[in-house]
């Protein structure tokens, strides 16, 4: 089956740039970067501010996103067994 990878987020407030591969089926249900609810990117990187996990997936774009957190899975697309 081929799956497909989301588009990166970036803007020109970018500093940090997390590469990934492929998202997991978790995340590519929910359509979110880091979607899977045992990943741990997002604990992680609230937790570098002091804070624990909050709001919607949205919120924690917006987060990243104020932080200069970039993300990108650099496979656009592949196939994958099962």
């Amino acid at each position: 089956m081929e799956v497909q990878s989301f588009p990166p987020i970036i803007d020109g407030q970018s500093t940090l740039l997390v590469l990934g591969s492929m998202p997991g089926t978790a995340s590519l249900a929910k359509h979110q970067y880091y979607g899977h609810p045992r990943n741990y990117f997002w604990p992680v990187l609230y937790g570098l501010a002091g804070l624990v996990v909050a709001g919607d997936y949205g919120q924690r774009l917006a987060f990243a996103k104020e932080r200069g957190v970039a993300l990108w899975d650099v496979i656009a697309a592949c196939e994958r067994e099962g």
